[in-house]
């Protein structure tokens, strides 16, 4: 059955990631290859391999087939070299290639057993063959039971935990689903998925306390401290249950991480719980960055066109502006807010003014609804900034009948508050029974004495008792305060504050510009190298924080990083392409444990460079980006958790050759050590095309071409193919070598016709080409076809970008 067969195969990979002897080859393995000769011919495959992907975001097959050719022989050099396997599944995973992907997978998982993120990945890639959900389950649940497993990490247990709850929702069982749900957080309180089923899993199905839910809630956050959106639900669930100074900090978390103010819920609840607490000038800066953030009024246009703030949306900032744009009103029910807070903070005249732009609201409105009139005579009571043209108003909305009995009430019962008749208000109030602003007011014209001040307080904290979230409870509890009473929570609430104080405060309130919460290095290697010796940088993520990390693209550590390379030669200064790092080597961080990955420029397209320009000093500065973001104004930034390392400057010396490094190097051609080999086939395939112009360097010239020329046929198939990838296009250069091209353009080994291809054929018309087109090796001829194909597609795309260039200066000369 194609499911036995599969859990087979996963069963095997299991044994593999837990051999001892594997893990301790794995520890042995970093730095060993960099020098060894084979391994330097391996990156100049993947040097190659780059070369014919760049520039393109969706890569043509014939460039596919060229980068996977080359990774091929690379790992038929190098087999134990666990960044090529990754190399090799991302080429995979380009144009959806399985079977490739998943032995890339098992290659990689094989070598580095401690990556449980690509572990995770070779379980699912051998998932996805079963037929049906169920057959998929099956595998997962013997996975799991298979002693074997026992080496997997608890954070991928976890994931695998995980997708049986997930798929156990799919068909419907209730036992499978919670089983594995339990098991999927106790063996990983950080993975975020099974952390957000259990949250919504008991927030919908009805009848859970809110401890229950905020519970649930909390182990989102503490499972993502990173999710701005999460810690406003949060928030929202706290000042449910009186905790006004705890939901307040989580509105400011969550606002910090992600820009909250154009939510005006959101923004509503985060000012009712500053105004609870009695933080009016909090309230009042808040309120007006909300507004700031909203889009501005042009001043200078015709039709008050709206302009976006210069602010960018997604993370939390100070939103700003433009000078010539007027920010456009809040939102009625949040300038009320900001009404009660510069009135309690004594802003005299800001609050007159934060009225009249209620009193002008309200009035446009009353032309399609007249209860709006009754609104804002009730406002003018209610905040004491009751005029004789509100008298006017109410006495006019009496006469039409346009004001109901309760309304009414309400209003000439705080008019008598205002004007200190407590006895009159409360008469009035009682008739209206337990309407929520009658038991308010009844609470107000309570007296000044002791037993009185008890009195309202212990009516003050009913009112918050029955809700914590509406207007008359934010009154209520500024009263409280005024009195030198404090709200107390609901019982469900100081329930949940005994959870909340026991968070770390990394989790409550991370600060991560403070202290951070993780740790991003880049070190180099050394700071002088000579050519071609190995530039490595070390790039290491650390956990710095007192929690468990989660580690990925849609967890709380970011993975990818930037080597930002700018090179420094002939005088000037060229930036060249950022060089990409995949930092996703584990699902989760303990606090301390890092992960870490090295960077051999050698393989990159700087190390290209570097590699054809003998004879000259190269200097070099490298920083790194971590999780890099484009900023507004296209220039690099990073993101929440990103950060970037200091500049260090690297330089590579090399000074034109004189007669000792000729005999340096015809020395090292004929001697006994495999690299200082390479390096002399590399210096003297890329020096002859500079020896000319004089007698001498005539003689230099012919003697170094003359000293390859006759060594070439006896050296091993991967010199050769080294040796072919500096050749140069020179026509000096192809004369003086012109024996080792003609054997080079006969070899039967494909490394060697691959690389002579891939370097020194431009021409889609080559008879070299053509011949290889016909080779039986079906390496070779694979390759000549790709490289056909895109020495084609290159040139058509030169001739449009020349139409192109031409059209636009007839058009300029128009």
């Amino acid at each position: 059955m194609p499911g036995c067969k599969c859990l087979k195969l996963i069963c095997l990979v299991v044994a593999i990631l837990a051999s001892t002897a594997v893990r301790e080859a794995s520890a042995q393995r970093i730095g060993a290859y960099h020098m060894s000769p084979k391994a330097m011919l391996a990156q100049v495959f993947v040097q190659g391999a780059r070369l014919s992907l760049v520039n393109r975001s969706t890569p043509r097959p014939d460039q596919i087939a060229r980068g996977e050719i080359l990774l091929d022989l690379a790992l038929e050099l190098v087999p134990d070299d666990p960044e090529l396997w990754r190399l090799r599944l991302e080429l995979a995973s380009e144009h959806g290639d399985l079977e490739g992907q998943t032995r890339a997978l098992r290659k990689y998982c094989a070598l580095v057993p401690e990556d449980d993120a690509a572990q995770l990945q070779l379980v699912m890639s051998t998932l996805s063959r079963a037929q049906t959900l169920q057959d998929r389950m099956a595998q997962v649940r013997r996975i799991l039971d298979n002693p074997g497993s026992a080496s997997f990490s608890g954070a991928l247990r976890s994931r695998l935990a995980s997708f049986l709850a997930q798929a156990a929702t799919e068909v419907g069982d209730v036992d499978t689903f919670r089983r594995y749900l339990r098991q999927a957080i106790d063996l990983d309180p950080v993975n975020k998925q099974a952390s957000v089923m259990a949250y919504q899993f008991v927030r919908d199905r009805g009848g859970a306390s809110p401890v229950t839910v905020g519970s649930a809630l909390m182990q989102v956050v503490y499972a993502s401290p990173m999710d701005g959106a999460a810690r406003i639900d949060l928030a929202r669930l706290l000042m449910r249950e009186g905790l006004y100074e705890s939901a307040a900090e989580q509105f400011a978390v969550g606002n910090s991480l992600r820009n909250h103010f154009r939510d005006d819920t959101a923004v509503f609840d985060w000012a009712l719980c500053l105004l609870a607490m009695s933080d009016f000038d909090a309230a009042v800066t808040m309120l007006a960055t909300a507004q700031m953030s909203r889009p501005g009024i042009l001043i200078d246009s015709e039709g008050g066109e709206m302009v976006e703030p210069e602010t960018d949306d997604s993370e939390g900032g100070v939103p700003q502006q433009p000078p010539n744009v007027k920010p456009a009103d809040l939102p009625l029910d949040l300038e009320i807010l900001r009404l009660v807070a510069l009135i309690r903070a004594g802003y005299d005249a800001r609050a007159d003014g934060s009225f009249t732009t209620i009193a002008l609201e309200l009035e446009r409105r009353a032309a399609g609804n007249p209860k709006a009139l009754v609104d804002l005579v009730w406002l003018s009571v209610l905040f004491d900034r009751h005029q004789a043209r509100h008298t006017e108003i109410l006495r006019q909305l009496v006469r039409t009948d346009s004001i109901d009995e309760g309304s009414l009430a309400r209003i000439r019962a705080w008019m008598a508050l205002n004007e200190d008749d407590r006895d009159e208000a409360a008469r009035i109030l009682e008739k209206l029974g337990d309407d929520r602003f009658a038991l308010y007011g009844r609470a107000l014209a309570l007296g000044d004495g002791d037993e009185d001040r008890e009195a309202a307080i212990g009516a003050f904290q009913g009112l918050l008792d029955a809700s914590y979230g509406d207007m008359v409870s934010l009154m209520a509890s500024i009263e409280m305060n005024r009195r030198e009473g404090k709200a107390a929570p609901s019982d469900h609430g100081r329930s949940l504050d005994r959870l909340y104080r026991q968070w770390p405060p990394t989790v409550r309130r991370p600060q991560h510009d403070v202290a951070p919460l993780i740790q991003f290095e880049v070190d180099l290697n050394g700071t002088r190298f000579s050519y071609l010796e190995p530039i490595i940088a070390t790039v290491t993520l650390r956990n710095t924080s007192e929690v468990p990390l989660s580690v990925g693209t849609e967890a709380t550590v970011p993975t990818t990083a930037f080597l930002v390379v700018s090179m420094q030669r002939g005088g000037g200064v060229v930036e060249q392409p950022p060089i990409i790092v995949d930092l996703a080597r584990r699902l989760v961080l303990q606090p301390g444990e890092s992960i870490t990955v090295e960077v051999p420029f050698d393989s990159t397209l700087i190390g290209a460079l570097l590699a054809r320009n003998v004879g000259q000093s190269v200097g070099m500065s490298v920083s790194g980006i971590l999780d890099p973001r484009l900023d507004p104004g296209k220039r690099i930034g990073f993101g929440r958790l990103g950060s970037i390392d200091a500049e260090r400057f690297v330089e590579r010396k090399s000074f034109p050759p004189g007669e000792k490094e000729l005999s340096q190097w015809l020395y090292f051609l004929g001697g006994s050590d495999p690299v200082e080999r390479l390096r002399a086939i590399a210096q003297i395939c890329q020096s002859v095309p500079r020896l000319k112009d004089s007698e001498a360097r005539d003689t230099q010239r012919v003697r170094l071409a003359n000293g390859l020329n006759d060594r070439f046929e006896r050296m091993p198939a991967y010199e050769q193919a080294f040796a072919c990838f500096f050749l140069t296009q020179d026509q000096l250069a192809r004369e003086s070598f012109d024996k080792t091209h003609q054997i080079a353009q006969r070899s039967e080994v494909p490394m060697v016709r691959v690389v002579y291809l891939a370097t020194l054929i431009t021409d889609s018309e080559s008879p070299v080409l053509d011949a290889s087109l016909r080779h039986e090796n079906p390496i070779i001829a694979r390759f000549a076809e790709a490289n056909k194909t895109g020495i084609i597609k290159t040139r058509e795309q030169l001739l449009k970008a020349r139409r192109r260039e031409l059209e636009r200066r007839r058009r300029m000369r128009r």
